[in-house]
């Protein structure tokens, strides 16, 4: 029963990833094996190189899983452009921080 009760999740977490990659409408997906965790420690271990070698694989947009979040990255000139010419609404880091800094700063 342990073994289910282990197993489920690893089962869940590669079918997600396989409908995952059926959708044409998102950039691909880095593939992982441990639930949740995602690309973490390749990703924390080398970050250049792990771009490097998900640029080689995937090309300039890709997307990779980082503890539950799904990090989409656009490299290359282009992707520059898209992040320097964008609205600062779209690529504000307000929100990814708002659950640190409120509460040593407050609100506003």
């Amino acid at each position: 029963q342990i073994s289910i009760l282990l197993g489920v999740p690893f089962v869940y977490n590669l079918v997600w990833q396989y409908l995952y990659s059926l959708r044409k409408d998102r950039a691909p997906l880095v593939f992982y094996w441990i639930p949740w965790f995602g690309s973490a420690a390749s990703y924390g271990q080398q970050p250049y190189e792990f771009f490097e070698s998900c640029r080689q694989k995937y090309g300039d947009v890709f997307s990779f899983m980082l503890l539950g979040k799904i990090m989409t990255v656009y490299l290359g000139p282009k992707g520059h452009e898209f992040v320097f010419n964008a609205k600062l609404s779209d690529v504000s880091a307000e929100e990814a921080y708002k659950h640190l800094t409120t509460p040593v700063f407050g609100k506003g």
